[in-house]
């Protein structure tokens, strides 16, 4: 709080909103109003912290994967935070995808994803690490394979989640 990156989600009376809009510009520099809606700032905030907490899971888990090979962990953060933009790009296409239900043009599948969380499994084995994170990602993607989802979008896994 108190600087130009920081957000409050705001929703509920318009006329509220513009009256106490200036006040919370002086505690955030983004202050997104999300219409009359009452409990849209609520649920936006909370699903940014399920996006938060998801990446800070994968991120630990990454750690240990570093560690496991000696690697620099902090070299790691610093080459997440280059590549962040293009991740939220990413993020932006999934969520177009899940908005519109498009899912059968994959740029990438659950089947070609389901390669790479195999792959965190076998790691963490080698490594003998702890595999909760690859073990819960698993799950998920072998619900949407047996749905039938393996050539569809990797934002199919929205349905088995729903």
């Amino acid at each position: 709080m108190g600087n130009s990156e920081a957000t409050i989600f705001t929703s509920g009376s318009l006329i509220a909103y513009k009256q106490s809009e200036q006040i919370l510009k002086c505690l955030a520099g983004n202050v997104p109003y999300l219409g009359e809606q009452v409990s849209a700032a609520s649920s936006t905030d909370l699903a940014f912290l399920s996006y938060l907490f998801g990446s800070y899971l994968g991120f630990f888990h990454a750690a240990r994967i570093l560690e496991s090979d000696g690697l620099r962990i902090d070299d790691f953060g610093s080459m997440i935070a280059h590549v962040s933009q293009v991740v939220g790009e990413v993020i932006k296409y999934e969520s177009e995808v899940i908005q519109t239900e498009t899912y059968d043009n994959p740029q990438s599948s659950i089947n070609m994803c389901m390669t790479t969380v195999e792959l965190f499994m076998v790691q963490a084995q080698e490594a003998k690490i702890n595999n909760e994170f690859p073990m819960f990602a698993q799950g998920l993607f072998k619900r949407a394979l047996d749905a039938g989802y393996g050539n569809e979008e990797l934002a199919a896994l929205i349905k088995v989640m729903r």
